[in-house]
């Protein structure tokens, strides 16, 4: 390190760390809505987890819907990581699947069937403010 400019150091990591940051302006969002195959009515008391496949160590991260059905999970990982994705809701099958990368703004609609019960019919609890199927 050259002693007459004992600033160059730090001022070229501080200056790479900001390069690093700004170009992770992308983040892994995915936004959603968890529905039932059977209604098409939302599943209000669902839960979306997230583990990363690749990406930079992020622990797993476990939110519900809203009272909409909906949800916007985001990862503090570039939008290029990959995480397998599991949806679940009383009553119903789960679903998973696993993003490899996301587009910005990407939203899906996940369709969740009704469990069968040991006599063939569906399992499927009715949301509240929800009509009965007929």
């Amino acid at each position: 390190m050259d002693s007459r400019r004992p600033w160059a150091f730090p001022l070229t990591v501080a200056l790479l760390l900001m390069g690093a940051t700004v170009a992770c302006d992308k983040f892994f969002v995915l936004r959603g809505a968890v529905v039932s195959c059977r209604t098409g009515q939302p599943l209000t008391n669902a839960t979306v987890l997230a583990r990363l496949d690749r990406g930079v160590e992020e622990e797993d991260k476990r939110i519900r819907v809203d009272s909409r059905g909906r949800f916007e999970l985001t990862l503090n990982e570039a939008h290029t990581a990959w995480a397998t994705v599991s949806v679940e809701a009383p009553g119903h099958a789960p679903w998973r699947t696993q993003f490899r990368g996301v587009e910005p703004r990407h939203e899906i609609e996940v369709c969740l069937e009704p469990m069968r019960t040991t006599d063939g019919s569906a399992s499927e609890l009715i949301e509240p403010g929800a009509s009965a199927p007929r």
